[in-house]
């Protein structure tokens, strides 16, 4: 059970790598570029808001149906459900970690975040905003995310 537990991890990381290398145009452009080169002054309040809403949330029901998906395809359930949680907790971990890390200014900031926290970057960034909540925070509670689509996949597969 050991030995299943590292395969779906190491499947687990790879899916969420290829994940994020499919999605750093779309999110890259939508968020990242605004952050990172001022391409746009505020996000929330220029023109075409709506259409913009529209395209975080297309982009995150995409990429949680995505992490479903593929936990259901490539993930092997193990019939025990704390086997099946350790499964994907790295992930979680993983992109908690990243988050930590780039608050905090132990590495540079824009670099950790725009390769491991991309499919969370639109759902976390209109959170915030709306509730009215520090990102760092949303971020942090948005990092389960892919670990809950990736288990629910492979839960439902039974």
């Amino acid at each position: 059970m050991m030995t299943q537990i590292i395969k779906n991890n190491l499947v687990v990381i790879a899916i969420h790598i290829v994940t994020c290398l499919a999605l750093l145009y779309p999110v890259g452009f939508t968020f990242l570029g605004q952050v990172q080169y001022n391409v746009r002054p505020d996000f929330f309040s220029s023109r075409g808001f709506e259409i913009r809403l529209l395209l975080i949330g297309v982009i995150t029901i995409v990429v949680l149906a995505l992490y479903f998906l593929i936990g259901r395809k490539l993930l092997i359930d193990t019939n025990n459900q704390q086997a099946n949680i350790f499964s994907v907790l790295p992930l979680a971990i993983l992109i908690a970690a990243t988050i930590f890390i780039a608050y905090n200014n132990l590495l540079d900031r824009l670099a950790v975040l725009g390769i491991l926290v991309i499919p969370i970057i639109p759902i976390s960034e209109t959170a915030s905003h709306f509730l009215r909540i520090e990102s760092k925070y949303m971020y942090m509670i948005m990092s389960i995310l892919p670990s809950l689509a990736l288990w629910m996949g492979m839960t439902t597969k039974r």
